[in-house]
């Protein structure tokens, strides 16, 4: 397995790719500059002879990304992804591997409840990747009339420690608010003091959506001037 993996780093390895994946994510690890879809498929083939995450060394920003998709893509119970899950966030160290990971974490799906409790403990996390992580699980998977109450008051009783990707990631949760919710979000943005960044760049993520009809950004354009 050792070998193959290094060969696909290096075969499938593009230098400008890697120059331009650098100008989008700051990273500790070394980059080799593979593209996702060709991640995403060598880790689903990779997924189907190789079980234990550990096997992958976290060495680089794409070995972090095989290791996350091959946590997800092997059928396992779920204490199991709950435990190699939490385990794997310690290696999160940029949006993209956060974000890969979540994409790829279809499990959540099944087991919505039972991690409900996780995921809020992570919004509530002071470390970076952690907090990102639960907000962006909670716009991938949990964004129905169960949890739409909770999901505007993360939102608003979050704090993001003055970090730019945990801003985002809550601009971007609540920019699916007003997709999915638009009467409910506006009128909780409305009676409601939500950190100021991640409100003005949830209503321009939510100008920027197809999703929102044209007399809807017409509020939230004049929403964005009261606040």
């Amino acid at each position: 397995m050792y070998k193959t993996l290094k060969t696909f780093l290096k075969e499938n390895s593009e230098e400008e790719y890697r120059k331009f994946s650098l100008k989008l994510m700051k990273t500790g690890y070394p980059v080799y500059g593979i593209r996702s879809a060709r991640i995403r498929n060598f880790s689903k083939e990779l997924s189907k002879t190789v079980t234990d995450p550990d096997s992958i060394e976290p060495l680089s920003h794409e070995e972090i990304l095989i290791r996350g998709y091959l946590i997800s893509y092997v059928k396992r119970d779920f204490k199991e992804y709950r435990k190699l899950s939490h385990e794997h966030l310690s290696y999160l160290d940029n949006w993209s591997t956060c974000d890969s990971f979540v994409s790829g974490a279809k499990w959540i799906k099944k087991y919505k409840d039972e991690y409900y409790k996780d995921i809020l403990k992570y919004t509530k996390s002071n470390k970076e990747y952690y907090q990102r992580y639960g907000l962006v699980v909670l716009l991938s998977y949990y964004m129905e009339d169960k949890y739409i109450n909770d999901i505007l008051d993360i939102v608003r009783d979050t704090d993001y420690h003055n970090r730019y990707y945990d801003e985002m990631a809550g601009a971007w949760l609540l920019s699916y608010c007003f997709m999915y919710y638009f009467d409910k979000t506006y009128e909780y943005v409305l009676n409601n003091r939500i950190n100021i960044s991640v409100c003005k760049k949830g209503i321009q993520k939510g100008l920027d959506s197809y999703r929102i009809s044209d007399n809807n950004k017409n509020l939230l354009r004049a929403l964005r001037k009261e606040i």
